[in-house]
Parts: C-alpha cells; structure tokens; sequence
C-alpha cells in the first residue's frame, strides 16, 4: 500500500509544491500576470502566412549579353559567356550543385552550397570569381548581378492584383505604371509593385530607308544627335541677390539646370538633321491611331497580351515590407484598391483580386481556431464524462488556454510570430495539454481515497508523478529536436521547429499548472472535503445498483438496463463526485476489475502472447503500408490550375469581319490540298474538311438555315463562324462571324478556350434556335458551348487570367474556394474541354498554396545536346505508357526558328564593308534603338528610332522577312553602299532553335516533364522505372528522377531517419528516468508499433495517403504515445519499491493506472478529431492526414500498452535477473534473491 503522510512530512518531502499549496494568493497573482502578459504579447504579435527565417544555402548569377542590338543564339551565348563563367564558379568550394542557363539574352547560373556553408563568404567567392571571368568575357556582356536567394515568406507576393478595361479605353496602361502603381505602393506596408503584361506606349521615330539612302543621312549622326538634343542635366551653381544688393544676407546659392528635352512631336520633326534638312524629311509619313502623321507618332509595344476575365489587363503582384502584418497590409490593400474603384480617373477600369494573403491568412486561422475550439470541447466533455465533476473539469480545462497564452508570451519576447505553423502546433497539443492535470487529479484523489489529509494528498499526490510527467513530456520535446536536427530538408525542418515551438513551451506550462496549480485549487476549494451524500444523490445511486442488478439478467431486459446505463453514466455528471472525492463510475470500476482479472490470467501466457502478439503487429503494419498509396504533400496543392500552351506556328494574320457571297460556285476552284475554301478559309464540319462543292452543298441540307457552321484556317486555327444564310435550293450566300479585329492565329485558339471556360451570353439562345430548328440538344451544346452560369458550375472556376504571345499562351485559373475538394474532376473537365487543333500543345497542372506544382520529371544528362534530345524523345515514347502522366514534353524552352546570314569575306573586303557594321544594321533593320524618354506632361515614354516597317505591294505595313534584310543596304568605306545580299548567303530553309541551354554541374541536362493529378505517386515512380529500365544510355550519359520523385524520395528518406533517432532519442530519456535499460526496451516495444498500427490503419480505413504530413505526425506519435508507458511502470516500480511483490504490483498499478490512461488518450484523441475530420487545409494544403495518423496511433497504442507493457516487464525483467544470475556465475559470485516470481526486483536492479 502507498505510504501516507501527514501535512509536515508532505511539506518536507516536496517543499515548493508545499509553497505552493500555502500561498494561494502569490499563485493567482502569478498566474493572472502571465496569463494577462500573454494576452497582450499575443496582440501585438505580427501575423503572418508562413514563418520567416530559412536561409537557403544559395546564389544566383545573371550575365546580360547582347552583341548586336537585339538577340543571340543560346548556343553563342553558351560558347561565349556560360563555359567561361561556369570553369570560374566551380572552383569555388563547398557547392553542392551548379546549374547554368544560357538564353537568347542572358546566361543564369544556379549555385546550391552544402549546408554547413558560410554564406556571406560564399557570396564574396562567387562575386571574385564573376569578376575573373569578366576579363575574358565579349564585349557584349552588360551588367552582371549576383543575387541572394530567399526562400522564406518575405520574399513572396503577398497578393495578385488583376486589372482589365474596356475596349477604347485610353493610355490604360500608362495609367497602371504612372497612377495606379504609385497609388498602390504609397498604401502602408507596401514594399514595391511589379506588372506584367498591358501594351505599353512608346514615341516611334520611322526612319524612311529609302530617303535616309536618297539624302546620304549618317544615321550614327543622326542617332547622336537625337540623343545629344534631349537632355537635362544640372549646369553648376551660381550665387544671385535679391533687392538692390545693398545687404549682403540677401545673396543666396542657385543651381543651374540645363533643360534641352524635346517638349513636343513638332520639336522631334523639326530637328535638323543637317542644313536645309529635318527629321520629317527622312521619316516615312502615314497614319496611325486614326490620325495622319509625319514619321514621329505615338505607337504600342506589346510583348506578351494579358487578358482578365476576357478582357484585354495586367496583373500585378504585390509586395510587402518585410517586417509588416501580412493581414493587415492586405487589409489596408483591399482598402486602397476600393479607393481606386471610386476615383473617376479610373473609370473603365475593373480590380479583381485573385490571391490576397491576407485572405488566406484570415481563413487559415480561422479553420485552426475551429479546430482548436471544438477539439477543446470535445476533450472537455470526454473528461466531464470520466470525471463526473464540472469544478474539477472545467479547472483542468482552463489548462488549454492558460498555457497557449503563456507560450505565446515567451514567443512574443523570442521575436516570434503568429502564423499556421504555430496554430499547427496548438491545434496538435490541444488535448494534450489536458493530461498531465488529468494524472495528478487521479493520483491526488486517490491518495485522499485512502485516508490521507487534504493538504497532504494534493502535495504527495503530485509529487508523487511529478518527476515521471516531466520526463514523460520530454519525450515529446526530444521528437521535435530530433526532427529539428536530423531532418535534410532544411525547410521541412524549419516548418517542424516552429510547429514543435508551441507544442513544447505549452506542454511545459502544462506542467507548471499540473503540479503546482491543479493540486492547490483541488484543496483550496474544498473539494476533498469529506461529507454526506444528498437525498438526491443516494436516490440517484441507488438507480444504478438497479440497473447493474437487472443487466446481469437475460433477454429484452438486459438489452435496457444496458441502455440505461449508458445514459445514467452520461447524466452523471450532473451528480458530482461522492463523500471522498472519487466519481461514481461503476462502468469504470467493472472495466479496472476485469481489467486486473485480463492481467492475472495473461501473465503466465507472456512468452506466447507478447511474441504472437509482435509478429502479428509487424505483419499488419507491412501489410497495410504495403496496401496504402504514398505521395508527397503536394497532392494537397489543388486551388489553381495553370493550362500551358505552344503553337508551332505563330505567324500573325489579320482577320476583319466581312460578308463572302458563294453563289455559283463551280468545284474547280477549290483551294490546294483538295479543300474547298471560302474566300481564304477553310470549311471544317464536325471536324471533318468541306472538300468539294457537294460537300457544301450537303452541309446545307444537313444544318438548319441560319446555324453558325465551324471555320478554321488552312493550319487548324478555328477563326469564328459561317452562318448558312440559304435555304433547301441553294446556297445564296455566307457571313463570316469572328472578333472585330483577332491580333494572330494563336489569339483565337486563346479567345475560343475562354468562351468554352467561361461560357458566353448567347450560348443559350444559339442552341434553343438550333434545335427548334432540328438539331440535336447534345450536338447544340457541343457547337455552342456553355453559358457563364453553367460554366461556372461544370469547371469551377472562381477567375481566369491569361497571357499570351506569339508562340505561346498560360492560363491561371482560380478555383471557386467553396469547391477545392472537386478540384481534380474540374481539372479531368478542363483538358478534356480543351479543343483539339493542329501545331496546338496544351498541358495543365496545379498551382496552389506554397507553390508547389504537380510536375514530375525525369533529367538526362551528357555532353551533346542533340543526343540528349533523341534520348528524351525516346524516353517521352517510354513515359506515354504510364498510366496517370500528363502532358509529357521535353522541357527545353522552343526558341525562334533560326536562318543563318553567313558573310563571304572576300567579298565584303571588296566592297568595303565591315562584318561588324553588316550586323549593326541589320539589328537596327530589325530592332532600331532606344533614345532618352520623351517628356509627354507629367509622364515618360520611351522614344524609338527604328526604320519604318516594309510594305507590300498594296501599302500596308508588315514585319521584315529575309528579302527585307537581303535588300538591306550597307554603307561601304568609300561612300557607297551596297546591298546586304551582295556580301551574304543564308543557310536556306528555318531549322528550328533552341530557346535554352541547361547544363547541371557542367553537364548539359534536358528534363523530360510531365505532370500528374493522382494520389498514388509512389505507384507512378515505380513504373517509371520499369519504362526508363529498357533505355540504352552511351558512356558519358545518366539520367535521375526530379520534380515531385526527387521530392518524394527525400522526404521518405529523411522521415524514416528522423524517426529511428527520434526513438533512440526517447528510449535514452526514459533511461534516465528509470535507471535502466530494459525498462525503456519495454516501453518502446509495446506503444510504438501499436501506434504505427493504428495510424496506418486509420489512414488505410479512411482511404487517405500517406505523405510527408502523415510522417511528421507519426513523428510525433513516438514522443506521445510513450507517456502512457512511462506513467504505468513508473506507478509499478514504485508499488516494488514498497516491498509489494512483483506480479501483485503490476496487478494492482495496471488497474490503478487504467483510468489516467484511459482518460488522457481519449481527451488528447477526441482533441484531434476536427483535426481528423472533413478537408481542413492551410495554405492549400491539408491537414487532416497528420490528425488521422495521430488520432488512431494513440487509440491503438492505448490497447497496446495496457495489455502489453505488463508482459514484456515481466519477460524484461526476467532476462535482467537472468543476466545477474549468470554475470554472479562468471563472476564468482551468485546473485542474491535472484529468480522467483515473487522476487522483489527494484527498478534499478536491471
């Protein structure tokens, strides 16, 4: 039996818990001034999405090059500046991996260092080795930048911002980068705005070749004096006096400005260009924006078209300071923005914001407070339910908020923040923090029970487990150190850190209350007071010795006692607890006693139940994990798809709207190819060609009069449609039915996929004509689409962005947030919409939350790039029989078609022209250049001298083919000059160019790309394997997995690490408790396994994968589920102690220590179950798996350890007597009271 004490002897025993109990007013005014300095740390901690603070071990290097004016070959600049930069770079050391890009343009080096990599050194060394290189780069190398990379939130937009106007609409962009962005960076917190896409404005200056040649103009001359003519630059200063001078405090200092900018077109067109000649003399003159002009006009440079929602915009990403609230700046955004929607200057204008933060921030938190709410209410009413008293619950429940509150104070002085991590880890320990008080509860009762004095039982009741709660909570704290530490991925282990941070500074404070709160208020309240029970009581316990008596009968009877029961035990909380402090829980008490009883019979049977029991765990746990899908955590990304598409040919065609009469129409003027064409277009039918006048004629009669029929370019881009405007006895005539003015054959393949995904007014009302006039309602639909509403519904979409140019297009689509959860059908619904032409390749994938994306990939590596090209293709043929991959391609960005202009030297010698003037003119031909900005009012534009653009036969103005630049004419040393076609030849027909050049530890590597929606990615590695397996690589030549499969890869490995020392980590912990090293082996042996079990069995049971999420849960299931182990062999040790002996001690303390157990695993379980629930994600990203691994983990792991920990201590203790026995014999000595059953063996005698 325990030893009991009186008030002194418990004082002397535990002298601060004794402090504690006789100072009740130091301890509230203790705990009200850390709760209330927690309060008000919390307010003024910063908000923030993710936590800031991951240093990533690396640099970036970009090298501008431009040799002639305009662009290169990747492979010159490859040649020129990458393999000259990159032999520098990689003789620095400590680099992990050295990726290079070389472009059109630039050439981008990618440098990762080791992770023990000093990165303030790393940059100096990078900068130095730029620098060495430098002297032996080209003369056109421009600027050379080293950057820092940075991985963390701050570096991140904290918002998109899309904008879009109305057709007509003036200087709209001009308005974005000279209102609207100053307006948006002056709204506090705001760091810096950045657009893209919009047709910026220039002032162009249309050099006529022609007179240029007639007049002799040196256009070097004339560029210098364009440029020398306007300018402003200070002058000096002098020293002026005001008055008549007399005095001299009068005099004061004036800078001087020169000021010789070009204020107006008129002054650009006067400009002599030499005596008796002017600007406008060698301009081409035309018309332009409607209005007639003289060769110096207003234009628009567009790169890459933007459209918002099907309107012609630009989106802009928003950046904040690094130190402001992310929420509040997004709130004071969204404010900022509703100001510009009000200011009649932007009228024609319209702001939607697709990605705000702030937005994300606000409802992460708030599905996590949800979570942590009801997980309190749920671990609450479980306890009220065990403990049948509302004082005492509602006492150990004020545990959650009183140490959340206390963390975050010591968070807030350690610089921390409020983000979803920190949430994470609250909502985790939530019901955890509810069982350290639950075990001294127990044990300061049932001290009491057995007749010791209030004051004594609260000090010695938790005194008495205060040493193994400490070392119990340890275990958890070690878990998330290990993870910390052993963790390679240094962001996953970041992200872990700051989860762990709130876990463990709550759970310590959880202590705290437990041991030096929990006890004095049990006694401070009168609770352990002994006293009569009320009539109302007595009746009520005199109900169930009824409904007990009547459930030992049989048949119907039975059946309602037992239902009686189970609602007395719930009603019982209204009750309270009896004379002694203890609950009335016979259901509990009947459950300890055949509890014990399990115990004495199962004791004997050890060495067949505890190995039976073992192997048959570790098969399940194969098998389940066998039978279980595996991917990483992004499958979790799924609230915005991007859709990538490229066409092969992207020559720009003018398409107006007109009528075409085909009235007579004879089959002998059908186009080439044997189709039949209307005016420049083909007719398509239900995919299918119109070849002949019959066919024609057939469609006709097969669609209804006035039925818009499909017509496509001779390519395949489908441009709008015809409408039949004839009846039964011919065709009288056609009206060709597209976009006012479509910019290029691409745009329409653009404009066609947002009509299908965002559908179109007059969708319905085409197909209600339709089929009153005969058609089928599927073949209505299917030629007419969707209106927006049901567009809306089928795919989703919330808004859509896009972007386009002359070889490709992206789409960012967003998806309803009410409607993530379909997100993989909506992305099934999109590609199978996506039309089908020729030269058009469409892939799609998901984008969301921290930006991750769903691109899996498999990288060749080697010296030619032709080679690796022919491996790709080869290896993409492979890849095309794996089932769930997408969109395969080879990711090597397609460059122009390139035409080589070779110089005959001799000939240009001849002539007298220098081949580096030849390629100064040409790039001027094609590009022209850019002057000093052209001061219009208060804003800028650029200013461009170029040549006018070549005109056809007709006059209308075209972009420059290869007879323009044949026809180019170079001025020869001698006055002259001579055509460009005179001292060249081409290389004949375009090949096709390389957009970029990839090399990877000075090897070049092309990546064979695809992208998948599935879950099971571990399924999909596998048979990529098995399709790469069959691939013959030539000496030189290797390739590995990338993209989601390297991830993937790497967070198993590390996790499955993390966990082994994780488990070492404990097992050492629990030695230091226990003084031995069996008695941990025991712990270990029976709770983990039983918790791994469970929680695969749970993800298994709720068809969940298993991630990197569900991992890290299993993580912390290492440090949680021990505590029960250490509790109830601590509580055993210590009955050995008393002299109780062995079987008799694990008897009486399994049984004693069934109700803690018990009760702290379903409050912390019942705690995780709105975590476990439904489809809760932050960030995009769920977290419900990591609650289901948990969640089940403790439940099993609670079953396990009260039947297996009494065996396996037994087993375990046997084999330490042994060993003693045996070492005395070695020894010479024989072990004293070795052997017997009832041998008493103290804990630290192993």
């Amino acid at each position: 039996m325990s030893d009991l004490f009186s008030p002194l002897e418990a004082r002397d025993r535990h002298p601060v818990l004794a402090f504690f109990a006789r100072r009740p007013v130091t301890v509230a005014v203790l705990l009200m001034a850390t709760a209330v300095l927690g309060m008000i740390a919390t307010n003024r901690m910063p908000v923030e999405l993710l936590p800031a603070g991951v240093e990533r071990k690396s640099l970036s290097v970009q090298v501008d090059y431009n040799s002639t004016g305009g662009s290169v070959s990747p492979l010159v600049v490859e040649r020129e500046v990458t393999l000259v930069v990159e032999a520098e770079i990689s003789t620095i050391p400590g680099i992990a991996e050295l990726t290079s890009v070389s472009r059109s343009t630039e050439s981008d080096f990618y440098i990762d260092f080791d992770s023990d990599r000093d990165m303030d050194e790393a940059y100096a060394e990078v900068w130095a080795a730029v620098e060495r290189a430098r002297l032996r780069l080209p003369d056109g190398v421009g600027r050379i930048q080293v950057r820092r990379s940075r991985s963390d939130t701050t570096s991140w937009p904290i918002a998109f911002v899309s904008f879009s106007w109305e057709d007509g609409t003036r200087d709209a962009y001009l308005k974005l980068e000279q209102d609207i962005q100053p307006h948006i960076e002056s709204i506090e917190g705001v760091s810096n705005v950045s657009f893209w896409g919009g047709h910026r404005k220039f002032l162009a200056v249309d050099l006529d070749p022609e007179k240029t040649r007639a007049y002799g103009v040196n256009l070097s001359q004339l560029l210098q004096r364009l440029r020398g003519d306007n300018f402003r630059a200070p002058a000096g200063k002098v020293t002026v006096q005001d008055g008549d001078g007399d005095k001299l405090d009068k005099r004061r200092d004036v800078y001087l400005v020169a000021d010789s900018r070009f204020h107006s077109i008129e002054e650009i067109e006067n400009l002599p260009v030499r005596p008796g000649l002017r600007v406008s003399d060698v301009t081409r003159h035309g018309v332009a924006n409607g209005e007639p002009h003289r060769g110096v006009y207003e234009a628009e440079s567009v790169s890459t078209y933007v459209r918002v929602n099907r309107k012609r915009g630009a989106t802009a990403m928003v950046f904040k300071n690094g130190d402001a609230n992310t929420v509040e700046v997004g709130n004071n955004l969204e404010e900022g923005l509703d100001k510009l929607r009000a200011d009649p200057v932007f009228e024609g204008f319209s702001v939607t914001v697709p990605f705000n933060q702030g937005d994300s921030i606000k409802e992460s938190i708030a599905n996590l407070l949800w979570t942590l709410l009801w997980g309190g209410v749920l671990a609450f009413f479980v306890m009220l339910l065990f403990l049948k008293s509302w004082r005492l619950s509602m006492m150990i429940a004020l545990s959650i908020p009183l140490s959340m509150t206390m963390a975050l104070g010591v968070m807030f002085f350690a610089n921390e923040t409020i983000n979803l991590m920190v949430l994470m880890g609250f909502t985790l320990a939530a019901g955890m923090l509810l069982d350290n008080s639950i075990v001294v509860a127990e044990n300061v009762f049932r001290r009491h029970g057995l007749g010791e004095e209030p004051l004594a039982a609260a000090v010695c009741g938790a005194g008495e487990v205060g040493l193994a709660l400490i070392l119990a909570t340890s275990t958890t704290v070690i878990v998330f150190i290990t993870v910390v530490f052993m963790l390679d991925d240094e962001m996953l282990a970041h992200y872990m850190g700051k989860i762990g941070l709130p876990v463990c500074l709550s759970l310590g404070f959880s202590i705290l209350l437990a041991i030096g709160v929990i006890p004095l208020t049990i006694y401070r309240t009168g609770m352990l007071k002994h006293g009569r029970r009320q009539p109302l009581r007595r009746w009520f316990v005199a109900r169930r010795r009824k409904l007990s008596r009547a459930w030992r009968g049989s048949g119907a009877g039975k059946v309602l006692a037992g239902a009686g029961i189970a609602v007395w035990e719930c009603v019982a909380v209204f009750a309270g607890r009896n004379a002694e402090g203890l609950p009335d829980t016979p259901l509990m008490d009947l459950t300890a006693r055949a509890y014990e009883r399990v115990v004495r019979v199962i004791l004997p049977w050890r060495y067949v139940i505890s190995p039976l029991v073992m192997v048959l765990t570790v098969a399940s746990i194969y098998w389940v994990y066998d039978a279980q899908t595996r991917t990483d955590s992004n499958q979790g990304n799924r609230d915005s798809i991007q859709l990538r598409m490229s066409f092969d040919d992207a020559t720009d065609v003018i398409v107006r709207k007109h009528a075409l009469r085909i009235t007579d129409i004879e089959a002998g003027s059908a186009a080439e190819k044997g189709r039949f064409k209307v005016g420049d277009y083909v007719l398509r039918y239900n995919n299918r060609p119109v070849e002949s006048l019959e066919d024609l004629r057939r469609l006709e009669k097969t669609v209804p009069q006035g039925v818009p029929v499909p017509i496509e370019l001779a390519r395949g881009s489908q441009i709008g449609s015809l409408d039949i405007l004839g009846g039964p006895s011919g065709i009288d005539g056609a009206m060709m039915d597209t976009e006012p003015v479509r910019d290029a054959v691409w745009a329409t393949y653009v404009l066609e996929v947002e009509d299908i995904l965002l559908g179109t007014d007059t969708a319905a009302a085409k197909r209600e004509k339709a089929i009153a006039n005969g058609m089928k309602p599927e073949l209505a639909k299917a030629m007419f689409g969707r209106t927006p509403e049901e567009a809306k519904e089928w795919f989703g979409i919330r808004d859509l962005s896009t972007s386009f140019n002359s070889g490709r297009a992206n789409f960012w689509i967003y998806i309803d947030e009410d409607r993530v959860a379909e997100s993989n059908e909506f992305y099934k619904r999109i590609i199978d919409a996506m039309p089908e032409r020729a030269g058009v390749k469409v892939r799609g994938e998901f984008q969301g939350g921290s930006s991750a994306t769903s691109e899996v990939s498999v990288r060749i590596n080697g010296p030619e790039t032709e080679r690796l090209v022919q491996l790709a293709e080869e290896i993409m043929v492979r890849l095309g029989a794996v089932e769930g991959l997408e969109g395969l391609r080879i990711d090597a960005d397609e460059g122009m078609d390139e035409v080589t202009v070779s110089v005959d030297r001799q000939r240009a010698a001849a002539f007298g022209v220098e081949p580096n003037m030849l390629t100064q003119v040409i790039g001027f031909q094609l590009s022209g250049t850019s002057l000093r900005d052209y001061q219009k009012g208060e804003n800028l534009l650029p200013l461009r001298v170029r040549f006018a653009p070549p005109e056809d036969q007709r006059g209308n103005p075209h972009d420059p083919g290869l007879q323009d630049v044949a026809e180019t004419r170079i001025a020869t040393n001698t006055g002259g000059n001579v055509a460009a076609k005179a001292i060249t030849s081409t290389s004949g027909a375009a090949k096709p160019g390389v957009g970029e050049i990839r090399r990877t530890d000075r090897k070049t590597s092309l990546r064979v790309v695809g992208t998948t929606s599935t879950e099971d990615l571990e399924r999909i590695q596998s048979q990529v394997r098995q399709a790469m397996a069959g691939v013959q690589f030539p000496p030189g030549y290797n390739q590995e997995l990338g993209g989601r499969f390297a991830n993937f890869q790497g967070q198993f490995d590390s996790l499955w690490k993390s966990l082994v020392w994780a488990a070492v980590l404990v097992f050492l912990v629990m030695c230091f408790l226990f003084e031995s090293i069996l008695k941990p082996v025991c712990i270990l042996i029976a709770s983990v396994p039983g918790a791994i079990l469970g929680g695969f069995g749970l993800l298994y049971v709720t068809s969940t994968p298993i991630d990197g999420i569900t991992m890290l849960g299993l993580l912390v299931l290492v440090g949680v589920v021990v505590n029960n182990g250490i509790v109830l062999v601590d509580l055993i040790n210590r009955l050995r102690n008393q002299g109780m002996d062995r079987r008799k001690a694990l008897e009486r303390g399994s049984s004693q220590r069934l109700r803690p157990i018990i009760l702290t695993s379903l409050t912390t379980g019942f705690g995780l179950i709105p975590m476990a629930i439904g489809d809760a994600k932050f960030v995009g990203m769920p977290y419900y798996p990591m609650g289901r691994m948990v969640l089940g983990g403790i439940l099993v792991s609670m079953v396990y350890t009260l039947v297996l920990v009494p065996l396996l201590y037994t087993i375990l203790d046997d084999i330490g007597l042994a060993m003693k026995y045996w070492i005395g014999i070695v020894l010479g000595e024989r072990a004293k009271g070795g052997g017997g059953e009832v041998a008493p063996a103290p804990a630290s005698s192993d």
